[in-house]
């Protein structure tokens, strides 16, 4: 009886743990320096991107399957440079938030959430920006 409340406690947290992050991109920054590349080579790779990213999604990988390549990861994404990071702020939330990325049953915790939250927004926001900026269409 207790091994069936252990499997079904465990099922529940397993549940739990792989469900949607609940949160969107807002496309709001409380601070844009976050966007900057600063920002990215201080907190945001050594917290995030080299934990849950790099390992498959880094500019230096060859092509492969086994450990030390890109493990099948497409080469437009590496996560190991500012630029990189920041190309489509939008499609890289939308794998870490329904939890497509990271593969292989490692979790992003609240902290890490929060951190990659708030830095792709600013990146998002810096881009729209940017995107107004060069607009010269009221010209």
């Amino acid at each position: 009886m207790w091994r069936f409340l252990l499997a079904a406690s465990l099922g529940l947290l397993l549940t739990a743990c792989s469900q949607p992050i609940q949160r969107e991109l807002t496309v709001e920054c409380d601070n844009l320096d976050k966007a900057e590349s600063e920002y990215f080579e201080d907190e945001v790779l050594g917290q995030f991107f080299d934990v849950h990213c790099t390992v498959c999604h880094s500019r230096d990988l060859p092509e492969g399957q086994g450990p030390g390549t890109r493990r099948g990861a497409s080469r437009s994404w590496n996560y190991d440079t500012h630029e990189g990071a920041g190309y489509l702020p939008r499609a890289t939330w939308d794998r870490i938030a329904d939890r497509t990325m990271p593969p292989m049953g490692r979790e992003v915790n609240e902290a890490e959430e929060n951190l990659i939250y708030d830095w792709l927004n600013c990146v998002a926001t810096l881009q729209g920006l940017e995107a107004a900026d060069d607009d010269d269409s009221s010209r």
